[in-house]
């Protein structure tokens, strides 16, 4: 998924031992665009 996109979205809370965790962090290695729901949802 990672290797044929320019861009993914998310809803990640930053946990690190999960599959999402590592989706992001190969987009991040990737340099794609990283759109994440958990923080756009979090109450301000």
């Amino acid at each position: 998924m990672v290797d044929h996109s320019d861009k993914i979205v998310t809803y990640y809370d930053g946990g690190f031992r999960s599959g999402t965790g590592q989706t992001v962090r190969m987009a991040q290695r990737n340099g794609l665009d990283i759109i994440n729901l958990y923080h756009s949802s979090s109450p301000s």
